[in-house]
């Protein structure tokens, strides 16, 4: 059975339908809806013009429309199997894109007695190493490494038919940080402050073996960094307020996965450098001269009663590095030279400009040649005894 919803052969129909392109072009247009019903007041080919399409012309104006033939007319037709549309195109302008169509049925033509809603008898997660804890429904997982990992849930209903769903889990690269120091400058007479708060970015990213893939923003307070607004804009030339706390925002380039930590501004006096007594070792068997020492056996002395925590001790072989921060040396040190000067400079943790240095060698390293033995003179003595003993 057929029926015909729009007959314009010899009308001399020439208007759109929705929005077409009339340039040319197989490109399509704007689409528009047109229904067909028996609620409808008139045909298609009656209704009401509207300006559309590229270039503007005279166009239906969507709506709803009834069909040339009544529906009646499909009474019998079974509603299971394939309805098809003809659509004939037979103007040479605009491109005659169908955007689509569809076909609805009064679901009074259902009975009841064929709709049934399946009943979920049973659900249950497919086993994976990577599954932790499975509670019904809920799955608890701890992914070995980064990369996606999918689950599959299945259920059976009363029909025992199966259906099942796949939930993937993409997991991002474990956040490696360093935490962050507490910054100093020296006191002086008034503020401002300046801190060069970037060398806590380089201090966080230190061990992360990927640093290209994070971001490191800085931030007045905790909500701020959290929702990642208002960060501060000149990190080396900050200027703060004594006890500042700053907020770092630790973040996953490609995610939202960041970790937020914190450390605080300082206003420390001038370190200063204690006495520290030369380091003395005996040399080896082979009497050259030439010794490792351990510097850091010095620091607790050098620092005296500033605590270890706020300050960094470096040893130096001149007092242009030592002034310069440069050629620190490293323990143990090869000494290859007798009573070797050694220069210190102490600054807090974090730098800020704040540094003392000893003018002259702090300390130095001795190496002792080890004992020699010298072999005994003969001895001799007359026996007066006469009995040869001596």
């Amino acid at each position: 059975m057929e029926i015909t919803l729009l007959d314009y052969y010899g009308i001399g129909f020439g208007q759109f339908l929705g929005g077409a392109n009339d340039d040319g072009s197989n490109q399509p247009g704007t689409g528009a809806d047109y229904c067909f019903s028996m609620a409808g007041n008139e045909t298609l080919i009656n209704g009401d013009l509207i300006i559309a399409g590229n270039p503007p012309g005279q166009s239906i104006k969507p709506g709803l429309y009834l069909p040339e033939d009544s529906f009646q007319n499909l009474i019998g037709s079974p509603l299971n199997g394939n309805w098809c549309i003809e659509v004939v195109d037979n103007l040479n302008v605009d491109n005659g894109y169908i955007f689509s169509w569809d076909l609805n049925f009064d679901p009074a033509l259902t009975p009841a007695n064929l709709s049934f809603t399946p009943e979920i008898v049973s659900g249950s997660w497919a086993d994976d190493p990577s599954i932790t804890e499975n509670d019904g429904d809920t799955i608890t997982i701890a992914p070995p490494t980064e990369g996606q990992y999918c689950y599959t849930y299945t259920v059976v209903d009363d029909f025992d038919c199966e259906y099942t769903h796949e939930v993937c889990v993409d997991v991002l690269p474990e956040i490696i940080f360093d935490v962050p120091s507490n910054l100093f400058v020296c006191d002086s007479p008034a503020p401002p402050y300046v801190f060069d708060l970037s060398q806590n970015e380089a201090t966080m990213l230190a061990s992360n073996p990927n640093p290209e893939d994070y971001v490191v923003t800085f931030h007045n307070d905790i909500t701020a960094a959290e929702n990642d607004t208002g960060a501060i804009m000149d990190t080396t030339a900050y200027s703060g307020t004594v006890n500042e706390e700053i907020f770092v925002r630790f973040e996953y380039l490609d995610s939202n996965c960041f970790v937020i930590e914190s450390f605080q501004l300082k206003l420390i006096d001038l370190p200063q450098i204690f006495a520290a007594q030369d380091i003395v070792k005996c040399d080896d068997l082979s009497n050259d001269g030439v010794e490792f020492f351990d510097l850091d056996e010095r620091t607790s002395s050098i620092l005296g009663t500033q605590l270890a925590t706020d300050y960094e001790v470096t040893y130096h072989i001149d007092l242009a590095s030592a002034e310069a921060g440069t050629a620190n040396l490293t323990s143990p040190y090869l000494s290859t030279s007798d009573a070797q000067g050694i220069y210190v400079r102490v600054q807090p943790v974090g730098g800020g400009g704040c540094f003392i240095v000893s003018p002259d060698p702090l300390f130095y390293l001795i190496v002792t040649n080890k004992a020699t033995a010298v072999a005994p003179e003969n001895l001799s003595k007359c026996d007066s005894s006469g009995t040869g003993a001596l």
